[in-house]
């Protein structure tokens, strides 16, 4: 039997269970968001090859005259780590509402809010915050906890995809749809009310199908 090919360096289990160890420690001690936000730069940079100069950290963000800083961001996802993420998510929503604001297509971006271990994702839909999933990283679930984040880093290696692959990448609660979602909807809503898709939608709502014309 071949050997399965993971999407990952052969360290990641490794680096992954320093971190999860690390972090359940913080979470106990309840210490600092910016300690835990330390652990899990030095995690990504490990775990995922990434130079830490390719991430800003405390961006500085203007909305109207509210000024703020975003706590990690990498890409297009901005990382916002709470000590306590129930009893601090009701800021949270505000800070992030804001975040998204500053941006200049909110909708190309996503949202992770953590504690380090637990994350919520959220998108930014019609000005208002939607979360679209969750996970928690897993020192015994490596490839589970790769495939989580991989989806809004996007390092992993060149591998034949399985369904739990196809499903975690471009499942209903994963980046990938839900950014492809919005784009889609926010593209029909610029056309809906062309007499021609008007007609082409009453036919897919009759048939289930469009007749290619």
């Amino acid at each position: 039997m071949l050997k399965s090919i993971l999407p990952y360096n052969d360290s990641f289990p490794q680096y992954l269970s320093e971190y999860v160890e690390q972090i359940k420690e913080a979470i106990t001690k309840k210490q600092h968001h910016d300690h835990r936000r330390h652990l899990f730069l030095n995690f990504l940079h490990l775990g995922f090859d990434i130079d830490p100069v390719e991430v800003e950290l405390e961006k500085k963000i203007k909305v109207a005259q509210v000024k703020g800083n975003i706590d990690l961001f990498f890409k297009t996802t901005i990382f916002e780590f709470k000590t306590n993420l129930a009893a601090e998510r009701p800021a949270a929503m505000i800070e992030l509402k804001k975040y998204f604001d500053s941006r200049p297509n909110p909708s190309d971006y996503l949202s992770l809010l953590t504690d380090g271990l637990f994350f919520e994702v959220y998108q930014y839909e019609n000005k208002l915050l939607t979360k679209i999933g969750d996970f928690e990283l897993s020192a015994i679930e490596p490839l589970s906890s790769f495939r989580y984040l991989d989806q809004f880093i996007f390092v992993s290696k060149p591998v034949k995809p399985n369904s739990d692959d196809i499903i975690q990448r471009f499942g209903l609660h994963s980046a990938v749809f839900n950014t492809s979602r919005l784009l889609l909807e926010t593209m029909f809503n610029q056309v809906k009310n062309e007499p021609q898709v008007k007609v082409k939608l009453k036919e897919w709502r009759t048939t289930g199908h469009f007749d290619g014309s």
